[in-house]
């Protein structure tokens, strides 16, 4: 089974601002399902939400294999850019390990009805 990572839909909202093509956008409720555990310790993770070129990062959860995060971020942005969510397991000494993540299309996420949006990766 793959790790999926999961984000509430109903907490992406769409706010008119003085420019129609400009939204202010919420993403909350973060979670991450089936990361592997290494040298028998579940991994320290931190998610990195980039929409244009502003990147906002969570704090690094306590070890899990099912990591959770319940805050809000905020991004003012156009329709048609993309969400870029990525989940980085921290190392102390090396480098950070990129473990996936997914990519959508913000008017898409707004399209979309369901409670939340769940994607896939390797």
């Amino acid at each position: 089974m793959h790790p999926l990572v999961h984000h509430s839909n109903r907490h992406l909202l769409s706010l008119h601002s003085q420019q129609e093509s400009v939204r202010s956008i919420k993403v909350s409720d973060i979670s991450v399902d089936g990361l592997s555990k290494r040298w028998g310790l579940s991994p320290r993770c931190y998610a990195r939400l980039v929409v244009d070129t502003e990147s906002q990062e969570t704090e690094i959860a306590d070890r899990s294999t099912a990591p959770k995060w319940q805050r809000a971020f905020y991004f003012n942005t156009a329709d048609s850019a993309i969400l870029d969510l990525r989940i980085y397991q921290k190392h102390t000494k090396e480098k950070d390990e990129f473990l996936g993540g997914m990519r959508d299309d913000i008017s898409k996420l707004l399209a979309d009805q369901s409670e939340s949006v769940e994607r896939g990766f390797p």
